[in-house]
């Protein structure tokens, strides 16, 4: 029925909205290595796209994981990722560094926000669209 596959990588996963850092800090996050390993093997089997889960990069953190960020863009094509960016705050960074073509996943209640972001109606000063 057209369906693909998107598998999702990350560094940290089963935390959810009210976990603290604190707590996500006890459990500890995987080698970043690991999901770049990963999304290689699935580009070679030709998944067309990985999704990038928050938690432990941009998600219940006390400072975001942007070196996980800049070794998956690195190493995997960017048209393969997709980024979870789960707040405003979050996707603009994203929109700032790697433009306004940078593919993210959203919340359906912030489509607005992030389609006027990109289109440099709406943004912080930073916004490169403006």
């Amino acid at each position: 029925m057209g369906l693909k596959a998107k598998p999702e990588l990350g560094i940290q996963f089963g935390a959810g909205g009210d976990t603290s850092a604190e707590d996500l800090e006890a459990t500890g996050t995987s080698d970043p290595s690991k999901v770049i390993d990963l999304g290689k093997k699935f580009i070679e089997v030709r998944v067309e796209e990985m999704m990038i889960e928050s938690e432990g990069i941009t998600e219940n953190v006390k400072s975001w994981r942007t070196d996980v960020i800049q070794a998956i863009l690195r190493d995997l094509r960017s048209e393969k990722v997709m980024f979870e960016a789960a707040d405003p705050p979050v996707f603009n960074w994203y929109v700032r560094e790697f433009g306004i073509d940078v593919n993210l996943f959203v919340e359906h209640s912030q489509i607005v926000q992030l389609t006027c972001l990109r289109s440099g109606i709406w943004g912080m000063a930073d916004n490169p669209a403006r």
